[in-house]
Parts: C-alpha cells; structure tokens; sequence
C-alpha cells in the first residue's frame, strides 16, 4: 500500500480573468485523488483590451504580465512538468499574440500553450464535470453552455462521442438583447 503525493499547478488566461490552481495528487493502490490546496484569480480584462484591428493593447498586456509575474512567485519551485498553463480566446484572436506569448512566458516562467476553442470547450467541461456528484454507475448526460467575456463554450455528453465548439460572441453584445448564435452543423 504506497502512497504518492505530487504538486500540480493550472495557469488559465482566460479572456476575463486569469485564474491559478495549485493542487495535491495523491496516489494510494492505483488510485489517483486531487486536492485543491491554493487558487489565485486576478480580474485582467485581456479581452476588453483587442482593439478594432484585434491587437491586444498595452494597458491590458501590462495587466496580464503583472498577474502572471505573480503567480509566477507561487509557481517557483515547480518543475516544467507540474504546470499547464493556456491561453484562450483573447490571445487566440489576438495579431500580436506570438510577442506578447514570448512576453508572457518570461513572466510566469512556463511555457503557455495558446488552445483552440474546442480544446477550451473540453477543459471547462472537464472541471465542471469533475466538481459534479456523479451517481452510481450513471454517466453524466448534460449540455454545459458557459458564456465567457468573449467566447460561449458548448460541451455535449451522451452515449455517442462528445461534441465540443467555442463560438465568437461581440465583445460589444448588449446581454439585454437576444443574439443568435449559430455553430457548424455536426
């Protein structure tokens, strides 16, 4: 009866706010658990920084730089191998997100992996999904619609393979006013 224990850490630069989770895997006879043992979020707004021709603006760099610097202080005594960090919408669209990727990767100290939309789709889904009571035997069967600053992520489960897109909302959407949103057929 071994048991393991390893810190992880996840790094999510969301297009809103960025968010850091470090947590405790524990292995005990093939069994793996994990703890959340710290989380930080810090209100960047990247999104709300991509101008007109999708460059993403100094003031919202210098924000995003400063938290991910911060929880870079956090994240020291770490290894390349225990921290995922992503990038989403904002620094997917985004004209320069190649310099300000080479930036933001200084400050943290970890490579940043810039994710497409389905790849989003899924990693929301995933941690909605582990936080969710599951009933004995029975698979969860649910539709996840999480609206983002400028993304709206859709997940399916059933029976049949999953389906997962990530659709462009404008970022100047009225949330009073109805909006179609259409994604391709499957």
């Amino acid at each position: 009866m071994s048991k393991q224990r390893q810190l992880i850490a996840a790094v999510d630069m969301g297009s809103s706010s960025f968010r850091m989770i470090v947590a405790r895997v524990e292995e005990l006879n093939g069994q793996s658990q994990i703890y959340i043992i710290d989380t930080l979020r810090e209100p960047v707004r990247l999104g709300a920084g991509l101008n007109a021709q999708k460059y993403l603006d100094d003031a919202s760099q210098e924000r995003a730089l400063g938290a991910l610097s911060r929880f870079g202080e956090r994240l020291r005594s770490f290894k390349p191998g225990e921290v995922r960090a992503v990038a989403t919408n904002a620094v997917r669209v985004a004209r320069n997100a190649v310099e300000f990727i080479g930036k933001a990767e200084a400050a943290l100290g970890f490579p940043i992996d810039v994710i497409s939309g389905v790849e989003e789709a899924r990693l929301v889904y995933c941690g909605v999904a582990h936080q969710l009571p599951i009933g004995q035997g029975k698979r969860l069967r649910s539709i996840l619609v999480v609206a983002l600053l400028n993304s709206l992520s859709v997940r399916t489960t059933s029976p049949r393979p999953w389906r997962a897109c990530t659709l462009a909302v404008p970022a100047r959407h009225n949330s009073t006013s109805p909006m179609a949103v259409s994604a391709p057929a499957p």
